[in-house]
Order: C-alpha cells, then sequence, then structure tokens
C-alpha cells in the first residue's frame, strides 16, 4: 500500500493523498501543484528540456521558486507513504526522502552545469524515493505482529 501511494504521489503531488483518502490534504496539494507549476513554468521547461533546449530552460524557469519546488515533491510523497495504512511506516526510510530533497535542490542549482536538468533532477529524485519505498515498505512495527 504505501508503494502504491508513493507512486500516486510521483505521478501528480496530492494523488498518493486520494489513495489514502485524505481528501482534504489532497485538494491542498493540488492546489499547492499547481500554483507551483504555473510560477515556475514546469510544464513548458520539461517540454524544452525533453526537446533538448538547455539553454533556453534557465530564462524560462522562475528560478527562484523552482528551489522550493524539490522540497514540496519530496515532501508530498513521504507524506504518502508515512500515511498509508495500516501500520505506521519505517521511518528510516526518511533518509531516502531528504537525499531526494538535497539532490534535487543541488540539480536546480547547478542546473546550468548538468544536461537534461529538469529531467536529470525528476529522475534521480524518483529513483532514490522508489528505493527507500521500497527498502523500507514493510511497517517498522512488522516484527511485532
Amino acid at each position: 500500500m504505501r508503494t502504491i501511494a508513493v507512486i500516486c504521489s510521483i505521478l501528480m503531488p496530492g494523488f498518493g493523498q486520494l489513495f489514502n483518502r485524505q481528501y482534504f490534504k489532497a485538494l491542498i496539494l493540488l492546489l499547492l501543484e499547481i500554483g507551483l507549476n504555473s510560477t515556475i513554468h514546469l510544464n513548458h521547461v520539461i517540454k524544452l528540456d525533453m526537446l533538448g533546449h538547455d539553454d533556453k530552460i534557465l530564462h524560462a524557469a522562475n528560478l527562484g521558486v523552482a528551489h522550493f519546488y524539490p522540497g514540496f515533491y519530496v515532501m508530498n510523497t513521504w507524506d504518502a507513504f508515512a500515511s498509508a495504512k495500516p501500520y505506521p511506516p519505517d521511518y528510516r526510510a526518511i533518509i531516502f526522502f531528504i537525499i531526494a530533497g538535497f539532490a534535487g535542490t543541488f540539480c536546480v542549482i547547478f542546473s546550468e552545469y548538468i544536461p537534461n536538468p529538469v529531467v536529470t533532477s525528476g529522475l534521480s529524485m524518483i529513483a532514490i524515493i522508489v528505493t527507500g519505498s521500497l527498502a523500507f515498505n514493510k511497517s517498522s512495527n512488522t516484527s511485532s505482529l
């Protein structure tokens, strides 16, 4: 259940909360995602990155706000992971989520030196988050059950 919630949140912030039946939280995260996406011009930047226009990305993106997006993204996926039922999460997994947030933030900071910076940062964050989710999918209390 935790891994499915995380995958839903990776697809779209708030979807993991929908999966966990936390409808109000999902609505808030979806609205935040729409606001951040619009402010950063994220969809346009992703399109430029996929077409190989790395030089245009720095001018198209609102980097002042983009530095906050990896933290928001990781917080969203962690919340989906930690809120999944039926057991409490194994909190050792948070290390992977923190590392993913740092990786994404460093990719934003050094985006002018990284080829395909948006795809690189996104895929590196997703790989780290999924690894942590799979490694600590079981509850920390499963040994006592």
